[in-house]
């Protein structure tokens, strides 16, 4: 399951170790939350890691703003192993907690995941409910690298362009994500 779930790496990771199901949803290929360049050094370096200038995002205000710092929230948690931000914008998505319970288990393991943001090219509403929107997320990855542990060998996610379903609600002033799946192109 490493390599599922590790999927595109972080994309591959967060989808393949945390695939909800959607009605639409095609067959999980892994999350990914992707990564560095196709130069990708066998630890991780400071450039891969959030400078604290950007630790403050803007409170989205829309469902888009918010689809659009999902990327940035994520990657912030594979590269630094705190998963704090990601599960407060997730609450109650499983395959979302999934994915920051498998993060805080290879920095727990002295691992870590070397990754740049992936991309959001697009964002499309395709069911919009009462109580929750679903949208389809076209993006871009770049290689993502993992060590699932101190002296773990090093997997190495490659990119792609990956769709994603999440689901989105806006609670307590804030918007959330409650579910996410890879949907097959």
């Amino acid at each position: 399951m490493g390599s599922r779930v590790v999927g595109l790496v972080l994309l591959g990771l967060v989808l393949a170790g945390c695939a909800g199901g959607a009605p639409e949803a095609g067959p999980v290929k892994g999350p990914v939350s992707p990564s560095p360049s196709a130069s990708v050094s066998a630890s991780p370096s400071s450039s891969t890691r959030p400078s604290p200038s950007m630790s403050a995002l803007p409170k989205p205000r829309t469902a888009r703003e918010f689809i659009r710092q999902w990327p940035i929230v994520e990657n912030r948690m594979f590269v630094t192993g705190d998963t704090t931000a990601y599960r407060a914008m997730t609450p109650g998505c499983v395959p979302c907690a999934k994915l920051a319970d498998r993060i805080e288990g290879y920095y727990a393991a002295g691992g870590w995941v070397k990754a740049k943001p992936w991309r959001v090219v697009s964002i499309k509403l395709v069911r919009n409910g009462k109580r929750d929107q679903t949208y389809y997320v076209d993006t871009d990855m770049d290689l993502a690298v993992v060590r699932e542990s101190r002296g773990g060998k090093l997997v190495r996610f490659p990119g792609g362009h990956p769709r994603f379903a999440p689901t989105i609600k806006r609670g307590d002033g804030a918007w959330l994500m409650t579910d996410y799946v890879e949907i097959a192109k």
